[in-house]
C-alpha cells in the first residue's frame, strides 16, 4: 500500500506546476496570505492577531489540515495618517496529511508601506512584501507496510524497508503587493483593492529524488468594500481571484452584522456566505466582542467530491484580535 501512496506522492511531485499553494475559505481572515500591503491595514488598534484552522475533506479518509497564525504591527504610529505609513508582521502557516507524515511549514516576514493621496489622508497607496522560509518532510516512520504487519495488528518499530529521501532542502519565497485603500470614517466607508504575486523568484524544490521542480507563481488579486448602513447594521462584502498553474478561481462573500452597541469600535454579530467557483458554498456566521472576533464556516461542496456517497466535511474557524491603543 505504501508503494501506492508513494508512487501518487511522487507524481504530484515531477507535476508541482500543476499545484496550488494552501487556501481558505475565509481568506481575508489570513490578511497577509491575500496580499503583504495588507499589513497594517485596520481600524482603532495598534496590533493584531489572526489566526485560522481548517480541517479539510473529513469522511473521505484522512483529512488536510491547515493552520495559520499571523501577528502584525503599526511602527512609529503617530496618527499622522488614517492609514499607518510604516508596518510589520510575522506568520506561520502549516499544512499536513496522510496523518502527519506529509508536511509543509513555512514563516513570514511581512513589511508595507503606505503613502496617503490627499491631504486628508482618506486615499492611500501602499506597497507590501513578503519573504517567506519553507520546507516540507515526507515522514514515512507515521506510515505502515505489509511487512510490519504481524499477529497483533501493524507495528511500526519494524522497519518498513522504504530507504527514501524525503525531506526538502529548505527554500525562500518572495511575495510582492500593492494596495489602494479609501477610508472615510466620516460616513463610515471603507473600500479597497490590490494585486499580489506570491513565490514571485519559483525557487526550485526537490523530494523523492526529483531536482527539476519550481514552486509555481500565485497571482492574487482582491477587493473588500464595508459600509456602516445606520446605527443598527455592518455590510461587508469580499472578492478574490487567484490563478497559479494553470488553475484559476473566483472566492466572494457577503456578510450583514447586526451592531451591538453604538461605541466606535461596537460589538456585532453576523451571517454571510462565501462562494468559490465551481467547488465550494459556505455559510458563514461571526461575532466581534471588544475588538476579538470569532468566525465559522461549513463548506457545502458543489464539485464531483459533493457527490461522493460518503460526505466531505470541511470546517474552518478563525480568530482575530486587535489590541493596543490608537
Amino acid at each position: 500500500m505504501l508503494r501506492y501512496i508513494l508512487f501518487f506522492v511522487q507524481f504530484l511531485m515531477l507535476s508541482y506546476d500543476y499545484a496550488q499553494d494552501p487556501h481558505f475559505t475565509q481568506a481575508f481572515s489570513a490578511p497577509t496570505l491575500v496580499n503583504p500591503s495588507y499589513t497594517g491595514v485596520f481600524d482603532n488598534s495598534k496590533y493584531r492577531f489572526s489566526s485560522i484552522h481548517r480541517q479539510q475533506w473529513t469522511g473521505l479518509g484522512v483529512p488536510f489540515i491547515t493552520s495559520f497564525v499571523g501577528f502584525d504591527a503599526k511602527l512609529f504610529d503617530k496618527n499622522l495618517y488614517y492609514q499607518n505609513p510604516f508596518n510589520i508582521g510575522f506568520n506561520f502557516l502549516s499544512d499536513r496529511t496522510l496523518k502527519g507524515a506529509l508536511k509543509n511549514n513555512n514563516g513570514s516576514l511581512n513589511l508595507s508601506y503606505h503613502v496617503p493621496l490627499t491631504k486628508e489622508g482618506k486615499h492611500t497607496i501602499g506597497l507590501g512584501l513578503g519573504i517567506t522560509y519553507g520546507s516540507q518532510h515526507f515522514d514515512f516512520s507515521a506510515l505502515s507496510t505489509s511487512s510490519q504487519f504481524t499477529s497483533g495488528g501493524f507495528d511500526l518499530t519494524l522497519p518498513n524497508f522504504e530507504n527514501i529521501i524525503g525531506n526538502v532542502r529548505p527554500y525562500f519565497l518572495i511575495n510582492p503587493g500593492i494596495l489602494y485603500t479609501y477610508n472615510n470614517r466620516e460616513d463610515g466607508t471603507f473600500f479597497d483593492f490590490g494585486f499580489a504575486v506570491y513565490n514571485s523568484n519559483q525557487p526550485y524544490i526537490s523530494l523523492l529524488f526529483n531536482e527539476f521542480n519550481r514552486i509555481p507563481r500565485r497571482m492574487s488579486a482582491q477587493a473588500t468594500f464595508q459600509k456602516y448602513m445606520n446605527d443598527n447594521f455592518l455590510i461587508n462584502a469580499e472578492l478574490q481571484y487567484q490563478s497559479q498553474s494553470q488553475v484559476d478561481y473566483l472566492l466572494t462573500g457577503f456578510s450583514i452584522a447586526k451592531l451591538l452597541s453604538e461605541e466606535f469600535d461596537p460589538s456585532m454579530i453576523g451571517i454571510g456566505l462565501w462562494y468559490r467557483t465551481s467547488d465550494i458554498v459556505a455559510p458563514y456566521l461571526y461575532a466581534e466582542i471588544n475588538k476579538m472576533k470569532f468566525s465559522l464556516t461549513y463548506d457545502f461542496q458543489v464539485n464531483d467530491i459533493g457527490k461522493n456517497l460518503y460526505p466531505a466535511t470541511t470546517l474552518e474557524f478563525s480568530l482575530g484580535w486587535r489590541f493596543g491603543n490608537k
